[in-house]
């Protein structure tokens, strides 16, 4: 999941959750979990928060896969993705 979060910081920021200059500064920032949050001018609230969830620097307090697909934002979208499939599939259906 921590993983996943950087993919998705990195996605939204095109920068490093963690960069340093140094492997000892690098471990120091992902110790403490200290990242920039991500643009709230650019992204919703509900983004943020599920980066911040995954990036969460206690692994115990970060959402597992079930959690993960439990969260408002990461629900709302996969209802939308659903239902694109479905229109999707009916349109080619009629098509053929």
């Amino acid at each position: 999941m921590w993983s996943l979060g950087c993919v998705l910081y990195e996605l939204c920021t095109l920068n490093h959750a963690f960069a340093a200059d140094s492997l000892l500064s690098l471990v120091f920032q992902i110790v403490n979990g200290t990242f920039r949050a991500i643009d709230p001018q650019r992204y919703s609230a509900g983004l943020s928060a599920l980066v911040n969830a995954l990036l969460e620097k206690e692994c115990t307090r970060r959402p597992n896969f079930q959690e993960l697909w439990s969260m408002p934002y990461v629900h709302e979208h996969l209802l939308r993705f659903k239902e694109e499939v479905r229109r999707v599939d009916a349109g080619a259906a009629i098509a053929s």
